[in-house]
């Protein structure tokens, strides 16, 4: 069950969590970005509230959001409930993350990173999976014939949490548009030159269409 914990300054808002327990370790991407390193981040709180300067990572496997409570050397898995979004920094780059807790779609609830932000937005959904890979010996000896593997996907978000799928292909891109407007938009993709290779590629080509005063047909 999930209970109160003091956050680092005895003035700010209190945060709700449990004990966090690690999945078994496999090699590969467990966490976003980092899995050794804590993060410095902020967490917005769904009353309004928001608690800066916490050490923080995000489960991709497990869609959780991890706090590490330094009063105590402990790590809590804080409660969904209470998250309305957080930010991590990363380097010098600042991830944005926002619950959604809602959708008029079969696209499930949870935390979605915010890769682009207007009239629609881009957003992507870290996960991680868990396959079966060439057997390894862990750092503590143990052999292991399972890995950590990437599996994001990137949705397309309306104003009211509508959510649509698009896949890093150009075809993918042409069918958010409405049938009536896939010749406008394949001109505009030709000669723009844009490509949708990687993140990159789909936010410079999310904005070139916007720019352009295209809109997602949900």
């Amino acid at each position: 069950s999930y209970g109160q914990v003091e956050a680092e300054n005895w003035n700010t808002p209190k945060l709700i969590g449990k004990r966090y327990n690690a999945p078994v370790y496999y090699r590969g991407p467990l966490y976003l970005h980092t899995d050794s390193e804590w993060s410095n981040g902020t967490v917005y709180l769904s009353n309004g509230d928001s608690v800066a300067n916490l050490f923080l990572k995000y489960n991709r496997l497990q869609d959780e959001l991890i706090y590490y409570n330094q009063k105590n050397a402990t790590s809590i898995t804080l409660d969904k409930k209470q998250v309305s979004g957080f930010v991590l920094s990363v380097g010098l780059q600042r991830v944005h993350f926002k619950k959604i807790s809602h959708t008029r779609s079969s696209t499930r609830s949870g935390y979605y990173e915010v890769l682009y932000k207007g009239n629609t937005n881009v957003l992507a959904r870290r996960g991680s999976e868990l396959k079966i890979c060439p057997s390894y010996m862990s750092n503590s000896g143990i052999k292991k014939d399972r890995q950590y593997v990437i599996s994001d996907r990137y949705l397309i978000a309306g104003k009211e949490n509508e959510l649509l799928p698009i896949r890093l292909k150009r075809k993918s891109l042409l069918l958010k548009f409405g049938e009536d407007k896939k010749k406008e938009v394949s001109r505009i993709i030709r000669r723009n030159n844009l490509s949708m290779k990687d993140e990159v590629s789909l936010i410079k080509a999310w904005k070139v269409l916007e720019a352009e005063g295209l809109k997602v047909v949900f």
